[in-house]
């Protein structure tokens, strides 16, 4: 049976991988959460949970990846 940190982790590892594209944004972020193990590769993702909101991603292989975090998102890493 999955504790509830394992259906909040599940949960967010769902909203990560529906992110859009980041929006052009300059504004600097007073936080930065940042989530260690958050991919099946290892890789940390970070989330600026205000102002341009953005998710950035970097896979073993491959370019970082620069997201648009949502509402959804934001509200569960809030809890």
């Amino acid at each position: 049976m999955a504790t509830p940190a394992q259906h909040r982790r599940t949960a967010i590892e769902r909203t990560l991988t529906a992110l859009r594209p980041a929006d052009p944004c300059c504004d600097g972020a007073n936080r930065i959460a940042v989530l260690q193990d958050a991919t099946i590769t290892g890789d940390a993702v970070r989330v600026e949970p205000d102002h341009c909101r953005q998710v950035l991603t970097t896979p073993l292989h491959g370019s970082p990846i620069l997201a648009q975090a949502d509402a959804a998102l934001i509200e569960r890493l809030r809890r």
